[in-house]
């Protein structure tokens, strides 16, 4: 996803215990990765922005693992929580209409 002198920026997945892969080369041209554990929400605004400005040529349907309806956020919440639990089976979900 990232042209040259880009940078990639993990927002998320602070979770103990639970390493990534991913192939050095891919860093290669001068790209960099950073990570995050907060934003500001100010922010999300020209994020959500953003994804939907380029969501025909993103990949971002594949980093949502679960999509819950809005009746069942509950469900969503519950799921997603990983306060003390080593086994997560939602990792990035959405609330859809």
């Amino acid at each position: 996803m990232l042209g040259p002198w880009g940078t990639f920026v993990e927002i998320g997945n602070i979770v103990p215990g639970r390493p990534t892969t991913f192939e050095p080369r891919l860093l290669a041209g001068s790209k960099r990765m950073i990570g995050s554990t907060m934003y500001r929400p100010a922010s999300v605004p020209s994020m959500l922005e953003f994804i939907s400005k380029h969501r025909a040529r993103l990949p971002i349907r594949k980093v949502i693992s679960h999509k819950f309806a809005l009746s069942d956020i509950d469900e969503a919440f519950q799921s997603s929580e990983w306060d003390g639990r080593s086994n997560i089976p939602v990792i990035r979900s959405c609330i859809v209409p």
